[in-house]
């Protein structure tokens, strides 16, 4: 006589069912936390390479630092953008794109060297709507240049570029970070005014930076100085002797 098989009762169908739940909430946070923080990686791993494509640059030019943006600001295909230098670029190893006429685009449209994977819509601007609502633009960026006095053409000195050795503490000096601009200030953060806002804390409240050294790490809101009064501190540049 075969015996017949037991089904699982339904009591016993709902505790596998709650075990699966809660394993499935132990574990999806973890895989989240785990996925974030591989993204930071990565998006590290972008920019201590653009400090070596900065590196040469610098060494390419003598010594001098690239401009952050240019003397008109809305000149947006400028090689004073830095993420329109092609020489700049060059260092990154991305190829920039041209139109039917040969005037270049911009970098790639792509995920690239300039691209944060947190980013989702690194082809869009900001959105700070109604003023700045987001735009599409025809190259992806994730970065952005620190603007300030004499580091590039912002803060009253318009086309005033320094060189790297002026800088006495390279280590505390911003160069790049998560960001995100919206059309009038594409690419640069600020010490003040709107650009002060284009900072993204893409990474579970922090950003990451690459210091005027080569080296990168990450910053909080809290650990950036703001307004005026800090525009001479070693984070945004120091005055020139």
């Amino acid at each position: 006589m075969y015996k017949t098989k037991e089904a699982f009762t339904l009591v016993e169908l709902l505790v596998v069912i709650s075990i699966i739940a809660i394993l499935m909430g132990i574990l999806v946070p973890a895989l989240q936390s785990a996925r974030a923080q591989g993204q930071s990686v990565v998006c590290r791993t972008h920019l201590r390479n653009l400090g070596v494509a900065l590196t040469i640059y610098i060494e390419d030019n003598d010594g001098w630092l690239p401009a952050a943006e240019p003397r008109d600001k809305t000149d947006e295909t400028s090689g004073d953008n830095w993420y329109m230098n092609q020489g700049f670029m060059a260092g990154m190893g991305v190829d920039p794109q041209f139109d039917d006429r040969g005037e270049i685009i911009g970098p790639p449209a792509g995920r690239s060297i300039l691209t944060c994977p947190s980013h989702r819509h690194p082809n869009m601007t900001r959105d700070e709507a109604p003023m700045f609502p987001p735009q599409e633009r025809p190259y992806a960026l994730s970065y952005t240049m620190n603007g300030t006095l004499r580091l590039s053409s912002r803060g009253g000195s318009l086309g005033s570029y320094r060189r790297a050795d002026e800088f006495k503490k390279p280590a505390e000096t911003l160069a790049l970070c998560d960001g995100n601009g919206y059309l009038s200030a594409r690419s640069i953060v600020f010490y003040e005014a709107c650009p002060e806002h284009n900072f993204e804390y893409r990474h579970r409240g922090s950003l990451n930076v690459l210091m005027l050294d080569g080296h990168t790490g990450a910053k909080s809101e809290q650990d950036i100085p703001m307004g005026r009064a800090s525009r001479y501190e070693h984070f945004w540049s120091e005055k020139k002797n």
